[in-house]
């Protein structure tokens, strides 16, 4: 599952991740993840959730099974693991600009595309 997430966010975000993603952008691998993280079969889920987000199920499909999703998992999962104050300790772990609290993590899980908004506001009028 995380590979396929990896490659939603490259495929809508570009190499730069979610690092200066414009939120329309970002939205679209967001609703991919939303999508496809409940499934019991995120990968035969992959496609359909793909459409509907935007985004190209091809591109997705073949950066999974490649060197470029093992990459970009591999990235992710280094900063994860950097990130060691507080330890993380569940999924999802809210971070804003490097920073972790109960209180944005629970602003992120009521309304997450609000507790962006809040931080890049110029972002979401786009």
């Amino acid at each position: 599952g995380n590979i396929l997430h990896s490659c939603a966010i490259y495929e809508a975000c570009g190499k730069r991740g979610t690092l200066h993603c414009p939120v329309p952008k970002l939205k679209k691998a967001m609703d991919y993840i939303d999508c496809v993280i409940d499934q019991e079969d995120q990968q035969k889920a992959s496609d359909q959730c793909a459409t509907k987000a935007g985004l190209v199920p091809k591109v997705i499909n073949k950066c999974a099974k490649g060197k470029l999703g093992e990459w970009l998992e591999s990235g992710y999962g280094n900063q994860t693991n950097a990130f060691n104050n507080p330890p993380v300790t569940y999924v999802p772990f809210i971070v804003i600009n490097g920073k972790h609290t109960e209180k944005t993590q629970d602003e992120a899980q009521k309304d997450l595309k609000a507790l962006i908004c809040k931080y890049i506001p110029d972002q979401c009028k786009k």
